[in-house]
């Protein structure tokens, strides 16, 4: 039986804040990433681009942006959208689209694996 007048609470408050460390985390493991599967893109695009003259081939680059943070796969041919969607007289290719199919679950894994408690280090 508890004595009368005496109060006891306990209360412990353990914080694990590993939000700043697990962005930071991302920041620094996926900086560069973006262009790295761009890259892989861009080659297997170049792969499976229609090949008439190899002006379209030729013209598809990777391109980084915003301090590697960024790419972006384009194709400075223009009249590389009627070769991917096709036209009324021409069947669509997909070369860029199943190029970026192949490749795009990459960089999600890569920033994944940049978030696991592994990385996370005090």
């Amino acid at each position: 039986m508890a004595k009368k007048g005496i109060k006891s609470n306990f209360f412990l408050t353990v914080d694990f804040n590993f939000l700043p460390q697990v962005i930071a985390n991302v920041e620094m493991t996926s900086r560069g990433a973006p262009m790295k599967v761009a890259k892989k893109i861009a080659a297997d695009a170049k792969k499976s681009a229609p090949k008439k003259t190899g002006f379209l081939k030729k013209n598809i680059k990777a391109v980084s942006g915003e301090r590697g943070k960024t790419a972006s796969i384009v194709s400075l041919a223009p009249y590389s959208a009627y070769q991917e969607y096709g036209t009324v007289y021409i069947a669509p290719k997909f070369f860029m689209t199943r190029a970026f199919q192949k490749h795009s679950a990459e960089l999600g894994g890569i920033i994944i694996d940049s978030i696991t408690p592994a990385n996370v280090t005090f």
